[in-house]
């Protein structure tokens, strides 16, 4: 789950690009980039540059002065796929017969490694461990079989259609167009949203994962970009959509639960109205089991909007028993459990006359592997708490997901084959309780929902997924010896 923008007609581009990847920075802090078009380039007679670098965001910073033009698409990335060196980090780009193509995505490409070794028999070998390089290829072997120009980037998405299994959303840069194409998969699993703008009578148009990216750079109008639908906007600055594929949606649910920021709307539903009635849901079951505590107290912080609703509902007090270190990331998307394990112990901080003495309701988005949550109720529990429920707004994740969220083999999932008092036993909880399937639907209000790690049910084939958890997995144990400051 990685977080990308694109932008076409800016007149302050590395400026631009780097704040809307600011606004992205929850959905990937592994690496950043930016490639960008400036057709009046002193230097470069392609016109195109690009930076990127490991780490955050502010990492780009001395290198932003090289991003020019107007045209520019940009990835902060969580990787679920390769090895995270530098040279998987986006955006990507290749010289094809109808110009360079650049392209940025977030996803997740099931069947990846049948994909790569399809390319290479036909003669294109990859130069990365990134899934994007397997679209860009099969986009730009397309791009030779026309000489016009709109053909061409309909049918290499078409041949993407045809071949790509899995979640993606793309935003694409091509010189020759001199402006962006963006599409998402047909099933709309992965978010991406547009928005337009006017300045001194100027259009320009902007893309990205979340619309408050868009809002903070006076992007309008912002709304969703239809599954299945290519957006390009040309070198006139002119938008044109046309629609290839029509199938059912399957949105990812951990949007609205973890990923998205709270501020969000995606799909038309706002994040903090999801949260809020997830909370509540929660609200009802606990107090229809006649659960009763001194505090109800969130994980900092997307748990914090449930937490409140569900306070509300019971007529328990809010405190904010917890304290986030704000120099420490979002421990779910370090790149393995080590570094996750490690960071939960310098990340929250308790507040002791919270906890002293009392029964807490402690609040948190999901239960993944169960680790964090372990810690979180020992924290709590040191602390002088003298009971601790877990509230999950989030059901049981029994399954892994292969769309783009790092969790790939079931064995790593603590509720994979065990009941709820099973968990709750072993995060040592002394209560365990979860929203429903149905609960989370209602929340969102959209039944068109992938909720594959928590039924089973996936929407996209999975019969290549196995080997891709495996290569993970292998991947996570190579880095298994990397250690927090």
């Amino acid at each position: 789950m990685c977080g990308i923008i694109g932008i076409v007609g800016s007149k302050d581009l590395a400026k631009e690009m780097y704040r809307g990847l600011l606004h992205l920075q929850h959905r990937g802090q592994d690496a950043a980039g930016i490639l960008s078009y400036d057709k009046h380039h002193p230097e470069h007679v392609s016109g195109v540059n690009r930076i990127k670098q490991l780490g955050l965001v502010k990492n780009l910073l001395p290198e932003l002065s090289e991003i020019g033009g107007e045209i520019g698409i940009g990835q902060v990335r969580y990787p679920t796929i390769g090895e995270g060196k530098l040279q998987d980090a986006q955006p990507l780009y290749i010289t094809s017969p109808n110009g360079i193509l650049g392209i940025a995505h977030n996803g997740n490409l099931v069947n990846y490694l049948s994909l790569r070794k399809e390319l290479e028999r036909e003669g294109t070998e990859a130069q990365t461990s990134s899934d994007v390089e397997i679209i860009l290829n099969i986009m730009a072997k397309k791009y030779s079989e026309h000489n016009c120009l709109l053909d061409n980037i309909v049918d290499s998405i078409q041949e993407v259609y045809q071949r790509v299994n899995g979640a993606y959303s793309v935003l694409c840069f091509n010189k020759k167009l001199g402006g962006l194409i963006a599409f998402r998969d047909p099933k709309g699993i992965k978010p991406l949203l547009w928005g337009k703008r006017t300045i001194d009578e100027k259009v320009s148009y902007g893309f990205a994962s979340e619309d408050e990216a868009l809002y903070a750079l006076k992007f309008r109008d912002v709304q969703p970009l239809e599954p299945g639908v290519i957006a390009i906007v040309d070198n006139h600055r002119e938008l044109h959509f046309r629609k290839l594929r029509q199938e059912v949606h399957a949105h990812c649910a951990f949007e609205w639960v973890y990923f998205a920021g709270t501020e969000a709307r995606l799909e038309n539903v706002g994040v903090y109205g999801a949260r809020k009635r997830l909370g509540e849901a929660l609200g009802y079951q606990l107090r229809d089991r006649n659960i009763n505590a001194d505090a109800i107290v969130p994980v900092p912080d997307t748990a914090r909007t449930a937490a409140q609703s569900l306070a509300q509902v019971l007529g328990i007090p809010f405190e904010e028993g917890l304290i986030k270190n704000r120099y420490i990331g979002r421990t779910f998307i370090m790149p393995n459990q080590r570094d996750r394990e490690t960071a939960v112990g310098i990340k929250l901080k308790p507040v002791r006359e919270v906890l002293e003495g009392k029964d807490i309701i402690i609040v948190d988005d999901s239960i993944v592997r169960g680790t964090t949550s372990r810690k979180i109720i020992r924290l709590v529990k040191e602390a002088g708490a003298k009971k601790v429920y877990f509230a999950s707004t989030y059901p049981p994740i029994a399954h892994p997901c292969y769309y783009g969220i790092d969790f790939q083999m079931g064995k790593e999932l603590i509720a994979n084959g065990k009941s709820v008092e099973k968990v709750r036993a072993t995060i040592e909880a002394d209560g365990l309780f979860f929203n429903t399937s149905s609960d989370l639907k209602k929340a969102i209000g959209l039944d068109d929902l992938c909720m594959a790690c928590a039924t089973g049910e996936y929407p996209a084939d999975i019969s290549e997924a196995k080997r891709l958890g495996e290569l993970r997995e292998i991947l996570n144990e190579r880095t298994r010896g990397s250690q927090l400051i």
